[in-house]
C-alpha cells in the first residue's frame, strides 16, 4: 500500500491496475498479538505500522484513507478478508475498515471462509486443505496461498 501511494503521488505517475490485498491488518487498534509481541520485548506490527504510516496512535486511519485514495486511481480493489483470522484483528479493526470502505463501489471485500471454497470478483478463495487444519495453522497464513486471481 505504502509503494503504492508513492507511486500515485510521484511527479511521473504510473497507471495502477488490479490491486489485491490478502488477509488486511489495518492496525485501527492493538491486536492481542501486538501487545503479546510488545510484552516479550518485540516490536509489534502494530509499532511497525505506525512507523510505516508515520502515524502516531494509529496507523489504520492513513491506511484506510490510503486504500481509499489508490482505490480511486486503480482499474479494481479487492480485498480478501476472513472471518476467522485469528492474527488480524476483527473487532474494532478490520470491521472498522469494512465499515469505511463499505460506500466505496470502488472496492469489492471478498469474505473467505475457512473450510471452504469460494468464487468472487475474479478470484477464488481455496481454505479446503485439511493438510493445514491438521497442522492448526491459523487462517492468516493459510489465505495467501489459497488466493488465485482469474483474469
Amino acid at each position: 500500500m505504502r509503494l503504492i501511494d508513492h507511486i500515485v503521488h510521484s511527479d511521473a505517475p504510473v497507471a495502477i491496475g488490479h490491486v489485491v490485498l490478502v488477509g488486511v491488518d489495518p492496525k485501527i487498534r492493538l491486536g492481542a498479538q501486538d501487545t503479546q509481541e510488545r510484552h516479550l520485548g518485540i516490536e509489534s506490527a502494530f509499532d511497525e505500522a505506525t512507523q510505516l504510516w508515520e502515524d502516531v496512535g494509529s496507523a489504520g486511519r492513513a491506511f484506510t484513507e490510503t486504500l481509499n485514495n489508490i482505490s480511486r486511481e486503480s482499474d479494481s480493489m479487492r480485498l480478501v478478508l476472513c472471518a476467522s483470522d485469528g492474527i488480524a484483528e476483527r473487532k474494532n479493526n478490520v470491521d472498522q475498515l469494512v465499515g469505511d470502505c463499505i460506500n466505496n463501489d470502488r472496492i469489492d471485500i471478498i469474505e473467505a471462509i475457512d473450510r471452504k471454497h469460494i468464487d468472487a470478483c475474479n478470484i477464488s478463495v481455496n481454505l479446503t486443505d485439511d493438510s493445514y487444519a491438521r497442522a492448526e495453522v491459523d487462517v492468516h497464513f493459510r489465505l495467501w496461498p489459497a488466493v488465485s486471481v482469474h483474469s
